[in-house]
């Protein structure tokens, strides 16, 4: 993978900062206010997203008198939309790269993201059609994952429209009389 946005996925480590990078690439340039508004979460933490999206090359800062706004570097929108199918519900983001679905849950003031390979959520979905009573747990003893992996992988496949239903930890996915 070449290319700035491409770079925000070595690791995984840093693919919470993409709704931060998504509403600046959306708006065509945003504030550090606006962002905090659009995504419902504390300034500190959009400015610690910024840093890192300017550290990594990303994002421009631009003074505008007493303001000070962030639009995408050259380029980056391009790229960013080459690379990622991204999908909004509720505050929390999804996206698909072609190997790798990234799901990130946005709350007041911490950003959670969990990346999962495709053919592990393909794995769960398939076991999901087999088992539809089962909890996640169970689906998750019988392919041989963690449980909470498991049902990440139903609520990435619920968000992207792969899966039937609201996935919920506790209980079970389908319908118990």
């Amino acid at each position: 993978m070449a290319g700035r946005v491409a770079s925000l996925l070595e690791g995984w480590r840093r693919v919470w900062l993409l709704p931060f990078l998504h509403v600046i690439i959306e708006r065509g340039g945003a504030s550090t206010r606006e962002v905090a508004d659009t995504l419902g979460v504390r300034t500190t933490l959009v400015k610690s997203a910024l840093y890192a999206l300017r550290r990594a090359g990303v994002i421009v800062k631009i003074n505008e008198g007493e303001r000070v706004r962030y639009v995408p570097a050259p380029g980056v929108a391009e790229e960013y939309s080459k690379l990622f199918r991204i999908v909004k519900l509720d505050g929390d983001y999804a996206a698909f790269t072609g190997s790798h679905y990234i799901y990130v849950d946005i709350k007041k003031s911490r950003v959670s993201s969990w990346v999962l390979p495709e053919y592990i959520v393909e794995k769960v979905l398939e076991a999901y059609q087999r088992m539809k009573d089962a909890r996640p747990s169970e689906i998750g003893r019988a392919l041989g994952l963690h449980g909470r992996t498991v049902s990440r992988a139903l609520r990435v496949s619920r968000f992207l429209g792969l899966a039937p239903q609201r996935v919920e930890d506790e209980g079970s996915l389908g319908n118990r009389a």
